[in-house]
């Protein structure tokens, strides 16, 4: 769902808000099929409505029900990118028999945008660059554009004023299909008279036009749309009441109705401004909850997205069908962002990978792919945009395999899918937690990842990955993108480069200014947190957990126990979301956590603690550790180890190409780092490139050179915890808790932690 935003005055800014805003609503096919089918049959001219919905009262919606498309074609759709680009959004539409693409790239402070027109059928279409200056709009920003009819299109376009460049002007843009321009209305006066607009922000949502060249807006902060005519003359609005929450969709006819929708989920209603009249006419929604994102409207039938599922409505029977779940057909992603047309006895979705700078169209139908051979992935991990997309892009590069992926998020779904695995069948691939890895492979139903990877993988996976998924000597797991803990010490405190918890008993006993342990970013107990990061947070590896026996009725451990309690109880936790590095840096706190998703996270913390900052890691007895924490494992069934297309499969997942597009993540290739850091040499900066030609800057040392060498280096030392770490550690607080809440004894508590965790511990045996 769009969320409604506020215009900054700023242009500059404003180039922000166009690049947030894509994916706008599509205007329908009108040569699609219609009617009570799923997704239609063969048509040669425009549908018409088997009821006039517009007549009577909407049905109230049915129950959804399967009727699941295969996906049978898949056409690589060809456009070209500038050269290095900050940022890029696309909007994608659908008429007639062609999608068409508006793409917007910023670079640095500059945006530039073009035009593509894609025939349905073949993925042919011309991309051709859009000048605002040739429709002589200074300093012109596209924030919108819709279909007209096969002839026309309009643009929505913000430019600064040739008497003051802090004023922006507002502009409806007609041109012909290549953006070549027919006419243009400017509007500020009309948005200002009628106080669409206050002062020079935006506060203007673009949501589309009709047939007739009428576009309709949403004023963002009044709770009002409004319809003006191609003359640039207001000829309707609609004030919806506030408690009504958002208007700011919309989506098409195929007679070229352009239909709003207002309202909140469960208590939608329909708004058509009539063109002649200027009047609201609105039609109730019933049943139908959790959409983000309408599509359009072919005859009676509407095509939604609701929590990531595409879905028909038959407007006139109140019949709802379930056509494709879009993580398994498209990704995350693209799933929102897409368009929508029918076609034959299915539906073409045209989707834009701005992450692979790649554009293609999928063909859905009721019939079955053939194929001469068949993969079944499995997800049970969670909502991996990553494992999805590139699983799926595997697929449409290599369609003879014929990918099967399902999503198994929910508890029941996995366990069946692990079940299945267990008993010599289920899938051939799955991504999954790493606690359900060690029981798969004990019962033998995992196949060795190590004999289907290349040598050249297994080269450069990270030590830590590699750890992570090897069980009595054969490599039976690996994640596919990790990101790391690890502590913060001022080297004013300790200067080596690890620690054991004794090291920090006896530094505490002899530096009278340290006042607090951890800085504590959670909020949550600092009790807790002092205690889990004292103990070294791998508590199965450490001194108090040997050879299955419990250990921690010892001296050192009741000295931790004291140690946390009066030390947190003196400390005053200063620290805040934004600047959780700020305690450390003004002293008085022993460390701070420091949760490394990116390199850009990384340097920024070590920028903030300059020369002062030691990653020391958590305590251990191996003098400090690092820890890799991934983001699902990838495993695969003992009986597909021969299955074609299998090995390729799992290549294709952890290759140089496919590791390159992770975001927010670290990938599990130590070459990574060294490739996607460049530099700027006009800036004189550092930055994280992508394949796409998108990144970010990094922040650099003093002397002006790269965190790259201990970003490496820091990556290389990690490694995974003990699964059950956590478990152990939660029992161990529930009797601790007591000691730090209350005047329970030490004695009676350290008695009750000893026992407790020797239970867990047999009955983990």
């Amino acid at each position: 769902m769009r969320h409604k935003v506020l215009r900054k005055i700023s242009f500059l800014l404003s180039i922000c808000l166009l690049l947030a805003a894509c994916g706008r609503e599509p205007g329908p096919n009108g040569t699609a099929a219609t009617g009570a089918e799923t997704a239609g049959t063969e048509q040669t001219s425009t549908p018409e409505p088997q009821t006039d919905w517009q007549e009577k009262r909407l049905p109230t919606a049915g129950a959804v029900k399967d009727a699941l498309l295969y996906v049978n074609d898949n056409i690589s759709v060809e456009y070209r990118e500038p050269g290095e680009t900050v940022a890029h959004t696309c909007l994608q539409l659908a008429w007639g028999n062609d999608f068409y693409v508006l793409d917007s790239y910023r670079q640095q402070d500059t945006v530039s945008a073009s035009l593509q027109k894609i025939n349905g059928d073949t993925g042919a279409g011309e991309q051709v660059s859009l000048s605002t200056g040739v429709w002589e709009i200074e300093g012109g920003l596209i924030q919108g554009m819709d279909v007209v009819n096969d002839d026309r299109l309009v643009f929505w376009v913000s430019g600064r004023s040739a008497q003051d460049d802090q004023e922006i002007r507002s502009y409806a843009v007609y041109t012909d299909c290549r953006g070549q321009i027919q006419n243009k209305v400017e509007l500020t006066d009309i948005l200002r008279e009628n106080g669409i607009r206050e002062g020079l922000a935006y506060a203007v949502l673009f949501l589309g036009s009709d047939s007739q060249g009428n576009v309709y807006i949403d004023d963002v902060d009044g709770q009002t749309v409004y319809m003006l005519d191609a003359e640039g003359k207001l000829a309707g609005s609609y004030a919806y009441p506030s408690e009504n929450g958002a208007g700011s969709q919309s989506f098409r006819t195929s007679d070229g109705k352009r239909i709003l929708v207002c309202g909140v989920p469960g208590e939608w209603e329909w708004v058509q401004l009539d063109p002649d009249t200027g009047e609201a006419n609105r039609h109730s929604l019933q049943g139908i909850k959790n959409v983000q994102r309408w599509y359009a409207m072919w005859g009676n039938m509407l095509y939604y997205a609701a929590d990531h599922q595409l879905v028909s409505w038959d407007t006139d029977t109140g019949e709802r069908k379930l056509l494709a779940r879009l993580d398994e057909v498209a990704g995350y992603a693209d799933a929102l962002e897409m368009a929508v047309m029918p076609a034959g006895n299915g539906l073409r979705l045209l989707l834009t990978k701005t992450d692979e700078a790649r554009r293609y169209i999928l063909t859905l139908s009721q019939d079955r792919p053939a194929a001469e051979g068949e993969i079944q992935v499995a997800n049970l991990y969670g909502e991996s945009s990553f494992f999805s997309e590139r699983v799926l892009s595997f697929g449409r590069e290599n369609p003879s395999f014929g990918i099967q992926y399902q999503a198994a998020f929910q508890e029941a779904e996995a366990d069946r899918v692990l079940l299945e695995v267990a008993n010599g069948g289920g899938p051939d691939l799955l991504y999954l937690p790493r606690q359900n890895v060690k029981a798969l492979q004990a019962n033998g139903a995992l196949g060795e990842l190590g004999q289907l990877l290349s040598q050249d993988t297994l080269d450069v996976l990270l030590p830590g990955a590699v750890q992570a998924g090897t069980y009595e000597g054969g490599l039976y797991a690996v994640p596919l993108s990790v990101y790391v803990r690890t502590l913060l010490t001022a080297r004013a405190y300790w200067q080596e480069d690890g620690w054991t918890t004794r090291d920090i008993l006896s530094l505490l006993a002899e530096q009278d200014d340290i006042k607090g342990l951890f800085v504590d970013i959670s909020g949550q107990d600092e009790y807790a947190y002092n205690l889990y990061f004292l103990m070294g947070m791998d508590i199965p590896n450490s001194p108090f957990i040997k050879d299955g026996v419990s250990s921690f009725d010892c001296p050192e451990f009741r000295e931790i126990l004291k140690t946390v309690k009066d030390m947190t109880q003196k400390a005053e936790n200063n620290s805040t979301l934004y600047d959780r590095t700020a305690p450390l840096v003004s002293g008085g706190y022993l460390g701070v956590e420091c949760m490394v998703w990116d390199m850009k996270i990384f340097s920024e913390t070590c920028e903030k603690l300059g020369d002062n900052a030691n990653l020391v890691g958590y305590p251990s007895d191996a003098g400090g550790s690092h820890f890799l924490v991934d983001k699902g494992m990838l495993v695969v069934n003992q009986n597909a180890m021969e299955k074609e297309g299998v090995k390729e499969l799992v290549n294709y997942l952890l290759s140089l190409e496919s590791q390159q597009l992770l975001s927010q993540s670290i990938s599990v290739r130590v070459d990574i780092p060294s490739a996607q850091v460049a530099y700027n040499e006009a800036g004189k900066t550092y930055y994280w490139k992508s394949t796409n030609n998108t990144g970010y800057q990094l922040p650099a040392k003093a002397d002006g050179t790269s965190y790259l060498e201990e970003y490496v280096e820091l990556l290389g030392k990690a490694v995974p915890m003990a699964f059950d770490s956590e478990e152990v550690f939660n029992l161990v607080m529930e009797d601790a808790d007591s000691y730090f809440h209350s005047d329970k004894d030490l004695d009676t508590v350290v008695d009750a932690i000893q026992k407790r965790v020797q239970i867990y511990l047999d009955e983990r045996q």
